[in-house]
């Protein structure tokens, strides 16, 4: 039970960081230009 909270917030962290990532980088470019 418990290694499969901790696997599905794994996933859940690797797919959400590059998503903010993603969002940083824009907010970031949109202002240095």
């Amino acid at each position: 039970m418990f290694s499969n909270v901790l696997e599905s917030s794994a996933k859940v962290s690797l797919l959400t960081t590059p998503y903010l990532w993603n969002k940083w980088l824009l907010k970031l470019s949109q202002c240095l230009s």
